[in-house]
């Protein structure tokens, strides 16, 4: 070859089309007497002159063409393509990337397309200045060899390929850098690697879940969840929750069992939240349903008017549907995502919907109960700092006047606001279990941990 980015164009075309006479020629004048040969399912060492017995004086060329002949035997058609050729001059390499059809003659269906990579290794004759390809390397990626011989072999190697990705645990992340000590001070949750994604796929004709295994696991806690506070722990939302209207004997609490999450499919988290303060189920929360439900929840008078004047003076008219400002302060459930403000935790969306990873979050960063299945005053404090945001005064007193009354719903006698009593505040299931509670006599500051509920009872 004169020009090897050039002529091999023509190398390549007498080979896989000309017969064997042919082949014999091509592989005589561009191909050294001694070249190798590498392919996936074959090779050939570097050899020459050597004798064997009938065959006579043999040389690596000579194998060569012995493995090109048998290859247009079993495929006398061969389609390709050359996509593209690079040459290095300094190592005199050249590098093919093309693709052909493997046709075999006696079964007219079976068609084996695949994309390879051929490297060749050339030397040059000083006498000539012409290049002899010394090596030939055929590169073909496990999914396209696998062509050869199961025809659409490559898709059950990428099906093959999916299921062992999905059972091989995440490459880990970095999360904090010394050189940067808030990120070593507050870590975000990171989920067991040893894990197995859980898909939610029992479901009975009401769509509750019926799977009652306990080891179940959350996948993708990034991604928000519109419909159920889901937490790895609670991979369902609230399956467990309590109604007003209704009570059960059998139950611990003396209420009825439920899935809060299924019977509330058709509202955002927040919304939910929201339910239990709208007191007709219309969509509208007008500033004495406001008052009411502080009533039942146990809040004192004072803090049951500051409230109902904060909520309804400042949140009515993000989510009235006109321009005019509503002269009844009432808040519309619809629209209720309008009052998304900054500097709180993120676990709510601008939608209204659940982000698992950024509850978690709160108590993986600033909880400092051994187990960070809860949160101390202290904590809160700490998380209000810590996501307060530049020039946001409005989300600064909002965060503040959410998690104070949090706190005195809660009031636990430990001082630790438990984790799941959070959640259930976040999709508003545990409003009704308070009032429900408090109505039957309870005392007027509530512990729904599980231990403490059943001593109250």
């Amino acid at each position: 070859m004169e020009v090897p980015k050039r002529d091999i164009h023509n190398v390549i075309h007498r080979l896989t089309q000309g017969d064997a006479d042919e082949q014999k020629r091509v592989l005589e004048t561009f191909f050294t007497p001694d070249v190798s040969f590498e392919h996936p399912f074959c090779r050939v060492s570097s050899f020459s002159n050597r004798t064997l017995p009938v065959l006579g004086e043999v040389s690596s060329r000579w194998v060569l063409w012995m493995i090109y002949r048998w290859y247009k035997w079993l495929s006398p058609t061969i389609e390709y393509r050359i996509h593209s050729v690079a040459y290095d001059a300094t190592l005199m390499w050249l590098y093919v990337n093309m693709s052909q059809t493997f046709s075999l003659w006696f079964n007219p269906f079976f068609k084996s397309p695949m994309t390879l990579v051929v490297v060749l290794k050339l030397q040059q004759n000083p006498a000539t200045n012409r290049f002899h390809i010394h090596a030939q390397e055929d590169h073909i990626p496990p999914r396209e060899a696998v062509k050869l011989f199961i025809p659409k072999g490559d898709q059950m190697v990428d099906m093959l390929h999916s299921l062992v990705s999905a059972t091989m645990p995440p490459a880990p992340h970095t999360t904090s850098i010394p050189q940067v000590p808030v990120t070593e001070e507050r870590k975000p949750f990171e989920f067991s690697t040893g894990a197995l994604p859980y898909f939610p796929s029992n479901k009975d004709a009401n769509g509750v879940f019926t799977d009652d295994d306990a080891n179940k696991t959350l996948w993708n806690l990034g991604m928000a969840r519109a419909t159920g506070a889901e937490t790895p722990t609670h991979p369902e939302g609230t399956t467990t929750s309590t109604s007003p209207t209704t009570t059960s004997s059998s139950s611990p609490t003396g209420t009825t069992q439920d899935n809060w999450a299924a019977q509330h499919r058709d509202q955002t988290v927040l919304q939910q939240h929201c339910e239990f303060f709208d007191r007709d189920r219309d969509g509208i929360v007008w500033p004495l349903d406001t008052l009411v439900a502080f009533r039942q929840l146990g809040y004192h008078w004072v803090w049951c008017v500051m409230s109902v004047w904060l909520i309804h003076g400042f949140l009515s008219y993000a989510t009235h549907p006109g321009w005019i400002p509503d002269p009844f302060f009432r808040i519309h459930l619809a629209r209720i995502h309008k009052n998304k403000h900054g500097s709180d935790s993120a676990t709510y969306d601008p939608e209204g919907r659940f982000v698992p990873q950024h509850f978690e979050d709160i108590f993986a960063k600033y909880s400092t109960v051994p187990d960070r299945q809860g949160l101390y005053w202290r904590d809160v404090g700490a998380m209000l700092r810590g996501q307060r945001v530049v020039a946001d005064p409005f989300g600064w007193g909002a965060s503040f006047f959410e998690w104070f009354a949090t706190y005195l719903l809660l009031w636990p006698e430990d001082g630790i606001m438990r984790k799941e009593d959070i959640r259930r505040i976040y999709d508003g299931s545990i409003f009704f279990e308070l009032a429900e509670r408090r109505s039957k006599g309870a005392d007027h500051h509530h512990e729904t941990h599980p231990r403490k509920a059943e001593k109250s009872d």
